[in-house]
């Protein structure tokens, strides 16, 4: 099968892969390679950039039309399909991967906005402005929120409130989601996390 289209995002469940790439969401059999959901194309000529994250029977991913976008399994004469049945607008591209934390979602927008989303209501919780745009999966640990922006700042902030903690700034952009080590602390850093600033 010719495969025409860029891919940049992959998830698995319940026995079948999903891609996210540049000509919609595809879905396939992990182990047969058969199509299992007909791909969804109602994205404007833009990619699914973001990793898609799974809720109850439902698919979140984010789409550089700056659209999360909630799909679900469905068929229409024995002919299955991945269904839109709900979307989030922010102002541009969707390239962080959504946390699922319970009933809510967490995820940023090259907006310069990290977003908290109740999706049992579908509604927003709150939004974060920073100075840059936000590309990386956050971490959360305690009730409190991590994560990087380009503005080279580290941020902490609070779950419920999305109110600011504390920042530290960096040498370079941040697209990389925090790994949290409880216990000991780490000493190590990488080659553009070099010593911050506060």
């Amino acid at each position: 099968m010719l495969f025409r289209s860029e891919i940049s995002r992959i998830g698995y469940k319940d026995d079948t892969v999903f891609v996210g790439a540049s000509r919609g969401v595809f879905a396939f059999g992990l182990r047969d390679g058969r199509k299992r959901y007909l791909e969804y194309s109602e994205f404007k000529g833009k990619p699914f950039a973001s990793n898609p994250v799974f809720y109850k029977n439902s698919l979140f991913v984010g789409c550089d039309n700056g659209t999360l976008y909630e799909f679900r399994p469905a068929s229409n004469d024995s002919s299955p399909f991945l269904q839109n049945v709900w979307s989030f607008k922010t102002r541009q591209a969707i390239r962080s991967e959504p946390l699922n934390v319970e009933n809510r979602l967490y995820f940023g927008s090259d907006d310069h906005r990290l977003y908290a989303l109740d999706i049992q209501e579908r509604q927003l919780l709150w939004e974060y402005e920073t100075q840059g745009p936000v590309c990386a999966k956050p971490a959360m640990n305690e009730g409190i929120l991590y994560f990087g922006s380009d503005d080279r700042r580290f941020y902490a902030l609070d779950e419920k409130t999305g109110k600011l903690l504390w920042s530290k700034s960096f040498f370079g952009k941040i697209r990389t989601s925090p790994l949290i080590q409880k216990g000991r602390r780490s000493e190590e850093h990488t080659s553009e996390l070099q010593s911050p600033n506060t």
